[in-house]
């Protein structure tokens, strides 16, 4: 019987070793890499990494980060940016960028602007917003919840990773010429475990008493 025992012993410790393991999640928060603003008539300002927006300046904004140095897949994320001024108040709505960030990040001025690229910004898909006001969150950092199409392209970036923003109000976010103002990702990322599943418990415990049963009838059989 001891030998019976020892048998099935192992053969529970192999089931459990060979169980899915579970995952937990992890926060991550991942810094700009660069920002700027593109203006109605194709020029951008992203010398200083300013990043100003609104319809009354006809500005739109972007954010670059790099998301290769993640290990594990992101399950929810956070945008993250500093409010800076604003001026009359409105809703920031932020996208997806179909512009190569290797042509957002280039400067565009008065004399090689490029229109297309301000066209195209802020006018995708859209990933999460917020009512901006002097009042309520002038100057502070405010949090965009960004939606599951962010999440899932986020995922399939593997490397750079770029959004843009626009704004209904006058302004917002201007005055933001310092590279200590928040642009960052909160992001809920999944990993790996070694802490067993429900399921994998239960079959444990459903093991164990079988062993037991099986060890009760030897001794009442001999």
């Amino acid at each position: 019987m001891n030998r019976f025992c020892k048998i099935a012993a192992i053969a529970l410790g192999l089931m459990l070793a060979f169980q899915p393991l579970g995952a937990k999640a992890e926060t991550i928060i991942v810094d700009w890499s660069r920002s700027g603003s593109f203006y109605d008539g194709g020029r951008s300002e992203n010398l200083f990494d300013n990043y100003e927006v609104g319809s009354g300046i006809g500005a739109k904004n972007w954010f670059v980060f790099d998301l290769s140095g993640l290990s594990g897949r992101i399950v929810s994320a956070t945008f993250r940016v500093a409010s800076g001024e604003i001026l009359g108040g409105g809703n920031y709505q932020v996208y997806d960028v179909q512009t190569p960030v290797a042509d957002l990040v280039q400067t565009y001025g008065q004399w090689n602007p490029n229109q297309a690229i301000y066209d195209e910004l802020a006018t995708g898909t859209a990933y999460g917003s917020i009512d901006l006001d002097w009042f309520t969150n002038g100057h502070t950092d405010v949090d965009i919840a960004l939606s599951a199409g962010a999440v899932a392209d986020m995922n399939d970036a593997n490397g750079l990773w770029a959004l843009s923003g626009a704004f209904t109000g006058h302004y917002a976010m201007n005055y933001t010429r310092d590279a200590a103002n928040h642009r960052q990702l909160i992001l809920e990322v999944s990993s790996a475990t070694a802490v067993p599943e429900p399921t994998s418990l239960a079959m444990l415990g459903a093991g164990i008493v079988a062993v037991g049963v099986a060890t009760r009838r030897a001794r009442l059989t001999a």
